[in-house]
């Protein structure tokens, strides 16, 4: 309820300076959350690259995840 009031009263209130806000937050949130899986993609395909590496160097483990 009090949401909707924010949206609709302030939106009247404040006027245009009010909406502009609005909508630079939603474009910042919706950066934040494209960059913050773009990162995370990036850790996890370097930690892949490096554990196949590690993988490849040694010959013990080479033979086991061969089984797997």
């Amino acid at each position: 309820y009090w949401l909707t009031l924010l949206n609709a009263d302030g939106a009247q209130a404040w006027g245009l300076p009010y909406q502009l806000f609005q909508g630079v937050m939603g474009l910042v949130i919706t950066m934040f959350s494209i960059t913050g899986v773009y990162i995370w993609y990036k850790k996890r395909r370097a930690a892949k690259a490096k554990f196949n590496k590690i993988l490849q160097q040694t010959p013990f483990l080479r033979t086991i995840s061969k089984k797997y």
